[in-house]
């Protein structure tokens, strides 16, 4: 896979609209892209390539930016945050543990630190690989 520069869409848009053309893209991406496919061989795959992607999104050339909204909007009401769900559920955050056989049991490989104000793990070093 080769890194892409970002290529513009649009320019000099009020927050309004840069949050529709956003919605717009992510849900025709959605629906058009194979599964897993990044934006940009998606964005090349598509017949006309971002000019295409361009007029689907900014000048509604398919007719479907009403519906790309609506989806978008669906999405955003329904939307969960599983890790959420799990903080505020005792049961699934007990599953949680370092040792499944051993719950109780504390990892003294894991060990955190402060960090601008924030809890993190620190990290380990690298095994050394003895050579034969």
């Amino acid at each position: 896979m080769t890194p892409r520069h970002a290529q513009l869409l649009a320019g000099d848009l009020d927050t309004e609209i840069l949050v529709r053309y956003i919605d717009r893209f992510l849900m025709y991406y959605i629906r058009t892209a194979d599964r897993l496919q990044r934006t940009a061989p998606w964005v090349e795959s598509i017949e006309g390539g971002l000019d295409h992607v361009r007029d689907v999104v900014c000048a509604d050339s398919l007719g479907l930016a009403a519906e790309f909204e609506a989806a978008m909007e669906r999405h955003v009401a329904n939307y969960k945050c599983e890790w959420k769900g799990v903080l505020e559920d005792p049961d699934k955050l007990s599953r949680f543990v370092s040792f499944v056989n051993a719950p109780d049991e504390i990892d003294s490989t894991v060990t955190f630190t402060e960090r601008a104000g924030r809890k993190v793990p620190v990290p380990i070093g690298m095994p050394q690989v003895r050579s034969r």
